[in-house]
């Protein structure tokens, strides 16, 4: 499979402040749409590809709170 000739325009640390910048930004009684609609210009990129980011982030995020009560039983 070929890697996209676009996938590493953004270095992950530019990919990882857009996000707390959008999980922030939200915080201020904004929808998340409207954080990122703000957001994505500021970076360089459309509004799909930080929601993208936004969306595999807080899925890394579930699945490490998923997993840690499992291990903490494991564990005792």
């Amino acid at each position: 499979m070929e890697k996209s000739k676009t996938s590493n325009r953004y270095s992950p640390e530019v990919q990882s402040r857009a996000v707390r910048m959008v999980l922030e930004h939200r915080g201020s009684n904004e929808t998340q749409s409207a954080a990122i609609a703000a957001i994505a210009p500021k970076i360089g990129c459309i509004p799909e590809t930080l929601r993208v980011w936004v969306r595999h982030k807080l899925k890394k995020i579930m699945d490490r709170a998923l997993v840690l009560p499992v291990l903490s039983v494991r564990g005792s």
